[in-house]
């Protein structure tokens, strides 16, 4: 489908293809997209069918996929240092010596976004690093692999919440959670669609979107209200100066102050805070 539509694509689909939607940019201005009917449900292949001619895609083709062993889908990232951080895969037998000041983060490959291979990702490590204050609760919207989250408890959070729609991707982040020998309550995982009820009326210091551009502007009001007096918004998953001006401009609507920006590939990562 068309590059523009396919951005919308994140925000009109999941609850079609609860088990992952992968967007490939393809030449010519036109974008793949890949999903993942559950099994039982294929009954649903008219209705994402109709879904997908609606946003115009030109070519729906659908296949029977065997699930592969689990053991196929560890330890296909290698081993990454990321400032102190240190990305595990969780099948590797033996970890590497690590200096002091360095914090392991040890993941399942699966199908949870974030292993510390994307960009988006390595930013978002990266500030964490300069605004993580000692005893801050943090939320984390779409947290994916959780990899954000144990990040920000290395750095001394004292509480990650985080907040996943794919229920995979949850059953990997508790998984991971169990690995990285993080207590539940330290990193409370929350699967649904944000924003959430049982979330409404609270603030944190620091709230985290890893999403693509069309869900943080879709979101931004919601993500704002979040954010406690004083408190920063981190966002990432924002692919071009365009998608940042947006994304800005949506934010200081919800009054909240740019702060902060950073890239890396045309990929970028803004701060916002509350004043």
């Amino acid at each position: 489908m068309p590059d523009a539509a396919a951005e919308w694509a994140g925000a009109a689909l999941p609850d079609l293809f609860p088990d992952g939607l992968l967007l490939i940019p393809k030449s010519g201005g036109v974008t793949c997209l890949q999903g993942w009917l559950p099994i039982g449900k294929a009954r649903m292949e008219a209705v994402a069918r109709q879904r997908l001619a609606s946003l115009g895609a030109t070519r729906v083709s659908a296949a029977l996929q065997r699930p592969r062993p689990p053991k196929a889908l560890h330890g296909r990232f290698p081993v990454l240092r990321l400032g102190r951080f240190v990305i595990l895969p969780a099948s590797l037998a033996k970890a590497p010596r690590l200096s002091p000041k360095e914090r392991p983060i040890r993941l399942i490959q699966g199908q949870a976004f974030g292993t510390g291979l994307h960009e988006s990702t390595r930013l978002m490590l990266g500030q964490l690093e300069r605004i993580v204050a000692p005893g801050a609760a943090v939320l984390d919207v779409g947290a994916g692999s959780g990899i954000l989250g144990f990040g920000a408890l290395h750095l001394g959070a004292s509480q990650a919440t985080c907040v996943e729609l794919e229920s995979a991707a949850c059953a990997e982040l508790r998984e991971n959670r169990a690995l990285n020998s993080v207590q539940p309550r330290r990193m409370p995982v929350i699967c649904g669609r944000y924003p959430l009820a049982r979330l409404r009326g609270k603030r944190y210091p620091l709230v985290l979107g890893n999403l693509v551009t069309p869900l943080l502007l879709a979101l931004m009001p919601a993500l704002a209200r979040q954010v406690a007096p004083g408190g920063s918004l981190l966002c990432s998953g924002i692919h071009t100066k365009p998608e940042a001006a947006a994304v800005t401009a949506a934010a200081k609507a919800r009054g909240l102050k740019p702060a902060g920006h950073a890239s890396l590939n045309d990929w970028h990562v803004l701060r916002f805070v509350r004043v």
